[in-house]
């Protein structure tokens, strides 16, 4: 198995992560979408503070952007989900 970390809750996450696999010359046969953090607050108790959008990206658009990447490439291989 290969990883390659990266922070996800970063809007180019995504397009970086498949640009370094195209560079290495990988195929993805299996995506984990396996990603979150933690958090103790106040929800909306400071604005500038509040995590609540960066955990939305990373746990709804991430998921979503990563699986639309690969998604059809481990289908056309037969790799994959069925």
């Amino acid at each position: 198995m290969r990883t390659i970390p990266s922070d996800l809750t970063s809007r180019d996450a995504a397009e970086k992560i498949e640009k370094q696999i195209q560079m290495l010359g990988w195929q993805v046969d299996v995506l984990v979408n396996n990603a979150g953090f933690g958090r103790k607050y106040v929800f909306a108790e400071n604005l500038k503070t509040d995590t609540s959008l960066a955990s939305v990206d990373l746990m709804v658009r991430a998921y979503v952007e990563m699986s639309l990447l690969f998604l059809p490439g481990m289908v056309e291989r037969r790799k994959g989900p069925s």
